[in-house]
């Protein structure tokens, strides 16, 4: 039960809020098509970009830093996108698996 919070209901959730929140701050500036691209790629930023402050970090002089910044962001956004995806194929795996343990009869070894 841990881990499908953990792995699967977590994450959605912190997805689906983020969409939320992107899909009311975009849908006036932003028409069709483009708004899933932008709503995933907002919600792809906290799955990528802590791998990218590992990569690159900032230090230097101030615009050094908010250039590397920007660029973690955006490539953040993209690896995040993957990874977000992902997380939402497992998540479904985890929701059925754990469907199935709940109607399944317990197994015993004799």
């Amino acid at each position: 039960m841990k881990e499908l919070f953990t792995k699967a209901l977590l994450p959605l959730a912190l997805a689906g809020l983020i969409m939320f929140f992107a899909y009311y701050a975009l849908r006036t500036s932003v028409t069709g098509q483009d708004l899933y691209f932008y709503m995933l790629f907002i919600a792809g930023i906290p799955f990528g970009v802590r791998r990218m402050f590992i990569w690159l970090v900032p230090s230097g002089s101030f615009q050094w830093v908010i250039g590397v910044t920007a660029f973690n962001f955006i490539i953040g956004g993209f690896i995040g996108m993957f990874v977000l995806i992902w997380k939402m194929i497992l998540a479904v795996f985890l929701i059925i698996k754990a469907i199935v343990g709940i109607f399944s009869p317990p197994t015993t070894i004799e």
